[in-house]
């Protein structure tokens, strides 16, 4: 019987294609303490969990203008068009889940990390160093943060008013980056793509790197 054939080197790039150039607002999130959360609620349950949890971002990316690339663990990968929807889409998501926490639902919470840069768009994915970045950047937000990179929102944008900054190093990467959680304060207006809801407390500023 013959032999299957070599692998082609470059099959992965081929089937990926050649890549376009995009500059684009990238968020992930993130549940945390999720095997803490499967250990306590069992299988069974842990897949209902998923599934509520998974309905809510899908909801809220619908809302918010942004679109699912993949998902990744037990959270997603996303694009939008600019920060400011990114950051409208985030804040529904962590608005909804607490709504459903308030309401019984599973005791969700997520971590989310926003940045802006240029990625290549390949077979409906998205590749590149900034890809990396954002997804670094997302690790290192608390529960129910929302951690955003200074190349997604400047220093005058209102959902950074009195949230100090900080620059970090990212996991793997030689430079580093001014991050600032976003503060969830009445005064910043939803995103007009996102629907207002009624504001609970602000979210925690933390002084992690």
């Amino acid at each position: 019987m013959d032999s299957d054939p070599a692998p082609c080197p470059h099959r992965r790039v081929h089937e990926r294609g050649d890549g376009r150039r995009r500059h684009l607002a990238l968020m992930f999130t993130d549940i945390v303490a999720s095997t803490s959360l499967l250990l306590d609620v069992g299988d069974e349950e842990w897949l209902h969990v998923l599934r509520w949890h998974d309905t809510v971002v899908r909801s809220c990316l619908a809302r918010g203008g942004g679109r699912e690339v993949k998902q990744v663990g037990d959270g997603f990968f996303a694009v939008f068009e600019d920060a400011s929807s990114a950051l409208g889409c985030a804040l529904d998501i962590q608005r909804s889940l607490a709504d459903g926490r308030d309401q019984g639902r599973p005791r969700v919470h997520v971590r989310i990390g926003i940045h802006r840069a240029d990625v290549l768009e390949a077979a409906g994915d998205y590749v590149g160093r900034g890809v990396h970045e954002a997804a670094r950047i997302t690790e290192l937000a608390g529960a129910d943060e929302i951690l955003a990179s200074a190349h997604a929102l400047d220093r005058s944008h209102p959902a950074v008013d009195g949230s100090p900054w900080r620059e970090v190093r990212l996991r793997g990467m030689p430079e580093t980056v001014e991050l600032v959680t976003v503060n969830s304060s009445p005064t910043l207006a939803p995103s007009p793509k996102c629907p207002g809801r009624p504001r609970r407390g602000g979210a925690r500023v933390t002084g992690r790197a």
